[in-house]
């Protein structure tokens, strides 16, 4: 996650790409359903490894930790 924070503040690129996020979110969906696995599980782990890169990106690019618990908003 270090390098992808790296990447991304080299290029000018938001930790947050929303579009991206939507498009990750419904193809895994769609993979759990394919799978027969319970699509909500899948979206609350993805939701959880989501958050916790933002957190760790947003820490390599403060150069510090992030203070209280991070939230994706309404309708993620």
């Amino acid at each position: 996650m270090e390098e992808l924070a790296e990447y991304k503040k080299a290029n000018d690129v938001k930790i947050l790409q929303f579009d991206r996020w939507k498009e990750i979110f419904a193809t895994r969906s769609a993979w759990a359903e394919t799978l027969h696995v319970n699509k909500d599980f899948v979206g609350e782990l993805y939701k959880l490894i989501h958050l916790e890169s933002i957190r760790k990106q947003t820490e390599v690019l403060n150069g510090g930790a992030v203070d209280g618990d991070l939230h994706l908003g309404p309708g993620l």
